[in-house]
């Protein structure tokens, strides 16, 4: 029995590990995942400041507005590639959220087992205890009427 709660401590151990891997995972996407949504603010702000240029600049040449153009279209083509790295990070921190609930509940799990064989262990040492104690109630009752 004692050998069996030895093994369950260290599968809990193990357990708890996993999970704080799992943690750590998802929180390096979730991390991730702000970098690219604060590069994606800072695209759409240079995109508007970009507009509000070319609306105070007044006349263009057809070069000058051909270069306006360009950058709009590097910054939505940016913009658009951020949008579908930050949607793949979503579905990757959506699964491994599920790999974290799934280390939590076999941590949670192996805990309650331990716990369970840890109470079996200690009613079973109990047990051996007040046998051993009325085993020498006995003898002793024995030997007090051996000196009667």
């Amino acid at each position: 029995m004692r050998e069996r709660l030895k093994i369950l401590q260290l599968l809990t151990w193990y357990k708890k590990l996993k999970e704080e891997q799992a943690q750590a995972k998802v929180f390096n996407a979730r991390k991730e995942i702000n970098m690219l949504e604060e590069k994606k603010e800072e695209v759409l702000q240079e995109k508007s400041q970009l507009y509000e240029k070319l609306k105070n600049s007044g006349l263009l040449t057809a070069e000058e507005f051909k270069v306006f153009l360009a950058e709009i279209e590097n910054i939505n083509k940016y913009k658009e590639f951020l949008d579908k790295e930050i949607e793949k990070k979503q579905k990757e921190l959506g699964i491994l959220s599920e790999e974290l609930i799934k280390a939590y509940k076999e941590r949670k799990l192996m805990e309650s087992l331990k716990e369970k064989t840890k109470a079996a262990w200690l009613f079973e040492q109990t047990k051996k205890f007040y046998k051993e104690i009325d085993d020498l109630a006995i003898l002793r009752a024995a030997k007090k009427n051996e000196q009667i």
